[in-house]
């Protein structure tokens, strides 16, 4: 009984982890497809070449955006603007939130890897138990992370946001509101003035100046991260050593 018990539970563990994978995907696919039943081929091809290009090349929101509604308002009169601003700003949202939970889902994985997955673990400990019980903390992390996912520099998408916030001691839900919420704020940020200076928002977030901005803030981060992953684990271990003392004490006394 118990081996048939453990064969089940295995089986339904599987099936977790290949939904868990397989699922974002399919979404994606999904609305890639609907998109492409809904509008024509010029407007599809403009606004999959944007989702395409945010998933996988460096280039962020901030200058995707404005290209791609650049490219849309030269189809079609101002009225069709509204259209453009909602379409550009909804399909990037959606990489952004898709994203967050295929991590969010698999991170799993990560911890599995040999070395490198103890290390993740020990980094989120850590972050959840710098987070325990401390309300303020928690609300300003979750405001924190959506801020730096609104932020139009490269690096601050979906993918990196839900790796730091997961990392920062952030629960699952609180990380993908936050990503949800920051994601939101910052594509209609920028698609809505890419209406009237799309190009000037070109010159301006393409600019070298701009990715060393957006490199300094990510590696900021990051190093925010180590110095205080480090120094809570020092303290972690300064406070074992003690209780291991303190119960060595009384075992001699006894």
């Amino acid at each position: 009984m118990k081996k048939k018990n453990k064969k089940v539970e295995r089986r339904n563990a599987i099936l977790k982890a290949l939904m868990n994978f397989f699922l974002p995907i399919l979404i994606s696919a999904i609305y890639l497809f609907v998109l492409f039943s809904l509008v024509r081929n010029s407007i599809w091809m403009i606004v999959g070449v944007l989702i395409l290009s945010y998933f996988i090349s460096p280039l962020g929101k901030e200058v995707l955006i404005p290209g791609a509604m650049l490219a849309l308002l030269d189809l079609a009169t101002p009225p069709f603007a509204i259209y453009a601003i909602i379409l550009v700003a909804t399909s990037v949202i959606f990489v952004d939130v898709m994203c967050s939970v295929f991590i969010i889902w698999n991170f799993d994985l990560i911890t599995k890897i040999p070395k490198i997955g103890k290390f993740v673990l020990s980094f989120e400990e850590l972050g959840r138990k710098k987070l325990e019980d401390k309300p303020d903390k928690r609300k300003l992390a979750r405001y924190g992370l959506a801020a730096y996912v609104a932020l139009p520099f490269q690096g601050s998408g979906g993918i990196m946001a839900t790796i730091f916030g997961i990392f920062g001691g952030m629960d699952d839900d609180n990380v993908l509101m936050s990503v949800f919420g920051g994601s939101t704020i910052g594509c209609f940020a920028i698609a809505i003035p890419s209406y009237y200076i799309g190009e000037q928002i070109l010159d301006i977030f393409g600019s070298t100046v701009s990715y060393l901005i957006g490199t300094f803030v990510l590696l900021g981060i990051i190093t925010f991260l180590i110095i205080r992953y480090l120094k809570n684990r020092k303290i972690i271990n300064d406070e074992t050593e003690d209780e291991t003392e303190d119960e060595t004490d009384k075992s001699s006394t006894e």
